[in-house]
Parts: structure tokens; C-alpha cells; sequence
């Protein structure tokens, strides 16, 4: 009886899984406003009526595509902060961690990008906001720690240099191909170049 609770189990995650993948890439191309639940379902092979037993609306489905991509994000920047690098090597972390999201939250990514001035304005949705501020926080206390510590220099704008680079890693999810010329990991070491070049103390 337990194993069989246990399949059980085992089957309604895959299935949900299933579902929440099917729902993102539904989301990336239709757009949350448009999609539906039927177009969720209909991909998936089941009816309607069968995914409120996994979800209990459009609106959560989202809030957990979202949040995994959000939480999976904040922590491996954390991560980085953490280990106390020199700063051109966090910088570079940094920079690997929001390109290498290429691969694996391309999707989740764009769905942010055009869903972002309406989900500011649901209560439901301010996790998206905090957890953003929290990758900010980490971002501009490593960029100030660099110029603080004559790495970077003097006059870095922590805050203006943020937004830049999470302007080129958002641009790139709408452009970039996991068949490309480049790897999201080239991408990252490219832009880590081109940074460290422009910021470091003495650049020209």
C-alpha cells in the first residue's frame, strides 16, 4: 500500500512538473494575459478541470514559475558574495551566475520582462519586487566594495553600473540561442572582460 502511495506520489510531481514546464513556455510565447488554462492543458494531453487538482489558478502557476527562477537567482548570487572573492573575481561570479541563467531560466526570464508592469501592481506578486531588491543589494554592495578597495574606480556609480549589466543580461535573453555561436558561459566571461576593462582603476 505504501509503495503504491508512493508512485502515486512520484507521478502527480512529474505530472506537475510537466505542467508548470509546459506553462512557461505557454506563458514565454502567448503571454500570461492571453494564455489560458485550456491552452496549459491542452499541450499537456489533459483536460481543463484536471490542473486546478495541481494548481489552484493561472495566478499560482505563475507565482511558482516565477519564484523558483527568482529564489534559484538571489541564492547563487548570495553564494558568490559569500566566499569574499577579490572583487574582479566576484564581479566575474556575479557575471557568470546572471549569463549562465541563459540556460537554464531563458524563458522564465522573458516572462519576467513582459509581465513585470502588471505584476507590480498585484499584492500577490511583491515577492518579485523584494527578491529583486535582494539581488540588487548583492550586486551593488560588491561593485562598492570593489571601488572602496581601489579595485574599481573612484567614481563608480555602484547603482548605474548594476542596472547596465542587468540591462545586457535581460537584452540578451530575447536574442540569445542554446545553438548559437556563443555559450551563456562565453557570454559571461566576455561581458566580465569588457567590464573589469572599464571599471578597474587606471582604465582608459
Amino acid at each position: 500500500m505504501l509503495k503504491v502511495m508512493a508512485n502515486t506520489g512520484k507521478k502527480n510531481m512529474q505530472r506537475r512538473q510537466d505542467l508548470l514546464k509546459v506553462a512557461t513556455e505557454v506563458f514565454a510565447t502567448q503571454g500570461y494575459s492571453s494564455a489560458t488554462v485550456r491552452n496549459i492543458a491542452d499541450n499537456v494531453g489533459v483536460f481543463s478541470g484536471s490542473l486546478y487538482h495541481y494548481f489552484e489558478s493561472k495566478e499560482q502557476i505563475l507565482t511558482e514559475i516565477l519564484g523558483a527562477m527568482l529564489v534559484d537567482l538571489r541564492d547563487s548570487y548570495q553564494e558568490i558574495e559569500l566566499l569574499k572573492l577579490h572583487p574582479k573575481e566576484s564581479l566575474s561570479g556575479l557575471l557568470g551566475v546572471g549569463f549562465g541563467a541563459l540556460e537554464h531560466w531563458q524563458q522564465e526570464i522573458l516572462i519576467l520582462q513582459n509581465e513585470f508592469p502588471h505584476l507590480v501592481t498585484k499584492p500577490s506578486f511583491s515577492f518579485v519586487s523584494e527578491i529583486q531588491r535582494e539581488i540588487e543589494q548583492v550586486w551593488v554592495r560588491e561593485l562598492g566594495r570593489g571601488r572602496d578597495g581601489k579595485v574599481f574606480s573612484a567614481n563608480l556609480d555602484a547603482e548605474f553600473v548594476y542596472r547596465v549589466i542587468m540591462g545586457s543580461i535581460l537584452n540578451a535573453a530575447r536574442w540569445y540561442r542554446h545553438d548559437g555561436s556563443l555559450t551563456a558561459k562565453q557570454l559571461g566571461k566576455a561581458h566580465a572582460e569588457f567590464f573589469l576593462k572599464a571599471m578597474s582603476v587606471g582604465a582608459t
